[in-house]
């Protein structure tokens, strides 16, 4: 599949922006906040910002609208490495207000074509939005997240969300590396912390994966099977829940600092956590397992319900377990993995159905702390 027009190969054709400097082009940068022009100097809409060349048609299109082709550039590494220098070597010129759309655009772009070549949907056509995932798009999330976590703060407000429905989606995935204690997750467990952490930021992105990892939980209790097919045992999958809870929270906790959380009145906090909660918009949740459907609603309004908690009580990390914070959530979640393995909970000593499953997920909710500091927890 030609991916290139022809002419120069020192840097990505199809997303080549004229305007910027030559002494920029060879130079290792993170991304400044905006880019107000898009490809060849043209406006930077989505469906300029990023063309290909299918096998049936000779005229580009937008890669966003074709989401293998999408998977397939961003993967590219050869004659130069396109995901490296769109999300970490493109300079993005915050100065530029020439053009119509300006960062709005230009990002929503660059959203569009990362979220087809990361999840197999085309983000602007509904009838993709159930597409079947495959290796190639997992590897494109892990290249993303490897130069996107290197942002740090410079991480772009406007890639936030689109990032948090981008890991919904490939949820398996995420908890996979959320929960991942023998270096086998298919996502670098700190590069994607880093990356949840900024996510994390705004109550907007935050009640994405707040909202929508409950349902990848609960769609993993029955399942014991790793992403790469390995056989868990049943206490296995419960004990992944609660690391994945207790890898969420740590993020969020890094996000915000102690100081902002004492500046900003308590009743505004709430107010902004439930406004984000009531219209976080899951746009590309592919699960919909026996236990998934009737336990969404309940373990959502317990994640809100531990949010306004720990918001009343002045609650963090710094002074409370993750079992604490999210107890409500990590009983609900407790009770949806006995609904999966009754029997061996009851024929199995610690795990039964009162305190036991309770304590198991409490205790590995807990363990997952500490992955910020640079040592995923192995």
């Amino acid at each position: 599949m030609a991916l290139h027009a022809a002419g120069p190969q020192s840097r990505p054709r199809l997303l080549r922006d004229r305007r910027t400097p030559r002494r920029h082009r060879d130079r290792v940068q993170r991304p400044r906040r905006r880019d107000r022009r898009g490809a060849e100097g043209s406006r930077p809409g989505s469906d300029q910002f990023a063309r290909c060349a299918t096998p049936r048609r000779r005229r580009p299109v937008p890669v966003s609208r074709n989401p293998e082709a999408a998977t397939e550039f961003f993967n590219e590494t050869e004659p130069q490495d396109n995901a490296r220098y769109l999300l970490q070597d493109r300079v993005y010129d915050i100065n530029d207000t020439t053009q119509e759309g300006g960062t709005e655009a230009a990002y929503g772009a660059l959203s569009d074509a990362l979220t087809a070549a990361t999840t197999g949907i085309d983000p602007n056509n509904p009838a993709t939005f159930s597409a079947a995932h495959h290796p190639a798009q997992v590897t494109a999330l892990s290249r993303a997240t490897e130069f996107l976590s290197g942002m740090g703060d410079d991480f772009p407000e406007e890639l936030r969300e689109p990032m948090a429905q981008i890991l919904i989606n490939q949820g398996a995935a995420v908890h996979e590396s959320a929960s991942d204690l023998d270096n086998t997750a298919p996502i670098d467990p700190y590069q994607l912390f880093n990356v949840v952490e900024q996510i994390s930021r705004s109550e907007e992105s935050y009640a994405v994966p707040g909202q929508g990892m409950h349902q990848v939980l609960a769609d993993s209790m029955d399942d014991t099977t790793t992403y790469e097919g390995l056989h868990l045992n049943p206490e296995d999958t419960l004990h992944r829940a609660g690391r994945t809870v207790g890898f969420l929270e740590q993020a969020r906790y890094e996000a915000i600092a102690e100081q902002a959380r004492d500046d900003l009145d308590s009743s505004i906090r709430i107010a902004r956590i439930e406004n984000a909660a009531i219209n976080a918009t899951l746009r590309f949740v592919p699960y919909a397992g026996k236990y998934v459907a009737p336990s969404s609603s309940v373990i959502a309004g317990e994640w809100l319900s531990d949010e306004i908690h720990s918001i009343e009580e002045n609650w963090s990390l710094s002074d409370h377990a993750v079992s604490d914070l999210r107890k409500s959530q990590l009983v609900e979640l407790a009770n949806i993995w006995y609904a999966a393995h009754g029997d061996f909970a009851d024929s199995t000593p610690g795990f039964s159905a009162n305190d036991g499953a309770v304590h198991e997920i409490n205790d590995a909710a807990d363990m997952a702390r500490g992955t910020s500091e640079g040592e995923p927890q192995r």
